[in-house]
Formats: C-alpha cells, sequence, structure tokens
C-alpha cells in the first residue's frame, strides 16, 4: 500500500540515487554539488515556518562551536539497520532534520576522497543553536543521514556539546 509522498520528499530520494558528476580532474563537480545543496535550501525553504528563520545580526556574525561527533560502538551497527528502513523514512528525517532550523551544506574533500556534510542549527529555541556538526562518507546521502542518525539516535535530539567541542577548525 504506497501512498505518494511529497514532491519534495520524493526529489530529495531521486537526488540521493543520482551519480556523483565528476569534473575533469575526476573530482565531485560544483556543479553537481550546488544542484543538492539547491535541494537542501528548497526543502527548508518549503518547510521551516517563518518563525524559525533567524534574521541576521547585522553587527557581527555568530561563532560557530565546531562539534566532533563520531559514530562508534553499538551506534555503528545501529545506523546500519537505521539505514535499512524505507527509503521515504530515510527521507522524511532528512526532511524533518532541515525543517527544524539545520542549515545543511555538502562539500567535497579532494585530499580525502569524500563528502563532507556540515548542518549548522540555526533555530534559536534549540540547545544547538551555532552548533556546526559534520559527517564525511564517500557518498553525500550516507554522510547527511550519519549527520540525521547523531542528532536524533546518538543525541536523542538533545544538545551535541561533547567535551571534544572547539572553535577551531583543523
Amino acid at each position: 500500500m504506497d501512498k505518494p509522498y511529497p514532491a519534495l520528499i520524493q526529489r530529495l530520494i531521486y537526488y540521493s540515487k543520482l551519480p556523483s558528476h565528476l569534473n575533469h580532474l575526476q573530482y565531485v563537480s560544483n556543479a553537481h554539488l550546488s544542484r543538492i545543496n539547491r535541494q537542501m535550501e528548497l526543502i527548508a525553504m518549503a518547510t521551516m515556518s517563518s518563525k524559525n528563520v533567524r534574521k541576521p545580526n547585522t553587527n557581527s556574525w555568530p561563532e560557530t562551536i565546531f562539534v566532533s561527533l563520531k559514530i562508534a560502538g553499538q551506534h555503528k551497527d545501529g545506523f546500519n539497520e537505521w539505514m535499512q528502513r524505507k527509503e521515504a523514512e530515510i527521507a522524511l528525517d532528512v526532511a524533518a532534520f532541515i525543517s527544524n532550523g539545520h542549515k545543511v551544506s555538502i562539500s567535497w574533500d579532494v585530499q580525502n576522497a569524500c563528502f563532507i556534510v556540515a548542518a549548522t542549527c540555526k533555530e534559536d529555541s534549540n540547545v544547538n543553536l551555532n552548533h556546526c556538526m559534520t559527517s564525511r562518507s564517500s557518498e553525500w546521502w550516507e554522510a547527511l543521514c550519519m549527520n540525521v542518525y547523531k542528532n536524533n539516535v546518538v543525541c536523542n535530539m538533545g544538545s551535541w556539546a561533547t567535551e571534544q567541542d572547539t572553535t577551531n577548525w583543523g
């Protein structure tokens, strides 16, 4: 009994299966990354209520706190099980994550030949405001799902803060 899913969810599933386009150097092309990032923006614009949209601070940029949160031990097996669910359920979790005020950005790491997905919380009422969590994988969809899994399961929709937090990146 399959029911139709909203167009944004169907589009998200479509892009999750799309093979990566490579440039002349055999790296993931910027055009491909732009298309994927644009889909994340469209989901955010379509699903976030206007109360969730932060007004930019004209005085200065807020300090971003980078969070080091790794999937290990029991959570590693749990993530593999979590990814075995129906693709529509996973896509709905991703859309909910984005609609709850998480700005998602996908980039290609040339040195490590992998995708990096950064999720920064921009929801004023969220304990993770201005916290940035990253995940890496050879597939952008898997890296994005890792961030959602970390938020929903590892942190139980709570604080991402760990003793490894740092404002210096690199």
